[in-house]
């Protein structure tokens, strides 16, 4: 039915349980096995259908990220580690410093994304930068500043790798509420 998965950390994991939720590349896994700074993962076919885990090897670069508390400061927007889908990324071009990524999310999804809203990329809370509709495909623009690309894996990403999509749960419901009355009319 799945496949377990063990990555190693440098994470102090002294306080991680079995059960706790992990965030890794954005995708929020549960925690089976635990030992020194190896941390084992069961992974679903539904998770599977919905990342590139598949695609990871052995020294594959991973974000990982404990679950927040109440008492721990937000520094973006919530992110659940639900993964809405992978994707590869369209384009990439260095600006001074500053990476800027194109992503191109499937029309279905275009009602999530806004100008100076929030994505997750890889567990990686972002701000769009910008939305355009062209030749009937949407593109995002994001901008990988820094001390982001030195801090997660997106410092390392290329034209084509894939990256893990976390819309807003925001959007996702406002989207939902709209479509209820479109089609109550």
């Amino acid at each position: 039915d799945g496949a377990i998965l063990t990555l190693k950390t440098n994470l102090n994991i002294t306080d991680v349980q079995i059960g706790d939720s992990i965030c890794c590349s954005g995708v929020c896994l549960s925690v089976i096995k635990k030992s020194n700074s190896l941390l084992s993962f069961m992974v679903s076919q539904e998770t599977f259908s919905k990342s590139y885990i598949k695609d990871w090897g052995e020294g594959c670069p991973v974000n990982i990220e404990k679950s927040l508390t109440l008492a721990t400061p937000l520094g973006g927007h919530v992110v659940s580690g639900h993964v809405d889908l992978s994707l590869p990324i369209h384009k990439i071009s260095m600006l001074e410093k500053t990476k800027n990524i194109i992503v191109e999310i499937p029309s279905k999804f275009k009602n999530f994304v806004a100008e100076k809203g929030s994505i997750a990329i890889d567990g990686v809370s972002l701000t769009i930068n910008d939305v355009r509709d062209e030749h009937k495909k949407c593109y995002i623009y994001l901008c990988i500043i820094p001390i982001t690309q030195s801090k997660t894996t997106l410092g390392l990403k290329k034209q084509g790798d894939s990256v893990h999509v976390e819309f807003e749960t925001v959007a996702r419901y406002v989207n939902r509420w709209f479509e209820g009355k479109a089609n109550a009319s």
